[in-house]
């Protein structure tokens, strides 16, 4: 069994709580998981199986403190070393943005270490309140835009965003076709500026990613069943850009597209 701990409260994934104090035995809540995300923001329920009050946690991260109720917004634990490796790989002075930024943990981790911008959008409501909060508990270097909206609006009120971006991430698998494109419509149109889009492909498919021009890099970061891989794939922004048939090119390889 799988045992995750964020303080004194544990995540698990089957209920055998005499494991959890067996291991820990200051533990004072458990919380299991029921069943997969559902609804519009792939939110998981959780269910409180020891202890008493709220499923609302505080995780720390990088010196950062989240805070965010685990039963009302999508949050990715096993992305921590993505978030590390990507707030070490920016520069100072950078503009950024985050796509499907949930409680904050990309762009609060990079602007904890690194002075840059970034515009992170959410739709989530819930997700939205607590990356405000989360804005509010962290002394950060960097300045954070947050903004509640679709991702989809991001462009319809301020075209002087468009192809502003050093970086774009997006960290949310599943993500729809027409998210591909706006995040071609983000990035600058010079090279080396970076798009980090997250998503699940069948081994067979990060090989063909890879032979791709645009393509700078596939990394694994976790896996979702056999032989199927969550992946970074890393999209050099100017290539792509550059590439004479751009009206018609995909981002190919995407079980999506």
């Amino acid at each position: 069994m799988t045992i995750r701990w964020i303080g004194d409260v544990a995540i698990i994934s089957k209920e055998r709580i005499e494991e959890v104090f067996k291991k820990k035995p200051s533990t004072k809540k458990i919380l299991k998981k029921e069943g997969n995300t559902e609804g519009e923001y792939r939110v998981p329920k959780y269910r409180v199986v020891y202890g008493k009050g709220m499923t609302e946690i505080i995780y720390r991260e990088e010196h950062c403190d989240l805070l965010f109720d685990i039963n009302k917004v999508h949050f990715s634990f096993s992305l921590s070393g993505e978030r590390k490796r990507i707030a070490q790989e920016v520069n100072d002075e950078e503009n950024i943005l985050c796509l499907f930024a949930g409680v904050g943990p990309f762009p609060i981790v990079i602007t904890k270490k690194k002075k840059v911008r970034i515009v992170a959008v959410e739709n989530n409501p819930d997700a939205f309140r607590y990356l405000l909060k989360n804005l509010e508990m962290n002394k950060l270097k960097g300045s954070v835009k947050a903004l509640n909206i679709d991702a989809e609006e991001l462009f319809e009120n301020d075209h002087e965003e468009k192809n502003s971006f050093d970086r774009v991430i997006a960290p949310a698998p599943k993500i729809g076709k027409n998210f591909a494109y706006l995040l071609i419509d983000a990035i600058k149109k010079e090279r080396k500026k970076k798009i980090y889009l997250y998503d699940f492909c069948r081994a067979e498919e990060i090989d063909f990613m890879k032979r791709l021009p645009w393509v700078v890099n596939v990394k694994k970061c976790g896996s979702y069943s056999p032989r199927v891989y969550r992946v970074c794939v890393e999209i050099d922004g100017g290539i792509y850009h550059e590439s004479k048939n751009y009206s018609k090119l995909k981002l190919m390889g995407f079980h999506w597209l």
